[in-house]
């Protein structure tokens, strides 16, 4: 891959672009060197994060990320796929496992 000056933007407080002046091409880690190396082998456009974005705002995407983690049985009663008395047997040993988790607390 050649390294090429490219044009840098600036704004101001408004965002307005206030200028642009060429400047020195950034440096890649290796990685991103060969991925863009296999696109260049392959004929094909190599997509970075703008790219990304763009598409998953125009299809309105978005990539779960739970705000904590919960157990596989949890998320099965959620879904409705879980028999009722394996769900009362595991609520019972949250409790337990709470309680216990709050004496150990208590003994420090």
């Amino acid at each position: 891959m050649k390294e090429e000056d490219y044009l840098g933007v600036s704004r101001d407080k408004d965002k307005n672009f206030k200028h642009s002046t060429p400047r020195p091409a950034r440096k890649l880690g290796m990685a991103c060197v060969s991925k863009i190396e296999v696109c260049d082998e392959k004929n094909k456009h190599c997509l970075g994060i703008k790219v990304f974005k763009q598409i998953f705002k125009e299809k309105n995407l978005s990539l779960f990320s739970p705000k904590k983690d919960r157990c596989d049985i949890c998320i099965e009663q959620e879904n409705g796929n879980i028999d009722s008395s394996i769900w009362s047997k595991h609520i019972e040993d949250k409790e337990k496992a709470r309680k216990e988790k709050t004496e150990i607390r208590r003994k420090l």
